[in-house]
């Protein structure tokens, strides 16, 4: 029998080190658990935009980056999941 992933959570978080690793390190940790997305593992040629929408209106919790810059973008505050964690 399958197990039941419990949340979905987005990870958000700029492509900078260290950054880049530490958002690495937390989707392996909690994808054990919970089902994770994060933007390094869309195939090639998938429209990112869209799915990372898609991705971020379907999460129950959202981990964003840290940075200040981050809730400067014009469309994020809009589609803000349900919980930032």
């Amino acid at each position: 029998m399958a197990s039941t992933k419990s949340a979905r959570i987005f990870i958000s978080y700029k492509r900078v080190e260290p950054d880049t690793s530490v958002a690495r390190e937390v989707f392996e940790a909690l994808n054990q658990q919970h089902d994770v997305f994060i933007d390094q593992i869309m195939p090639v040629g998938v429209r990112w935009g869209e799915r990372i929408e898609a991705e971020i209106r379907q999460a129950d919790f959202s981990s964003p980056s840290c940075r200040l810059n981050l809730f400067t973008v014009r469309w994020w505050p809009q589609r803000l999941p349900k919980r930032i964690i």
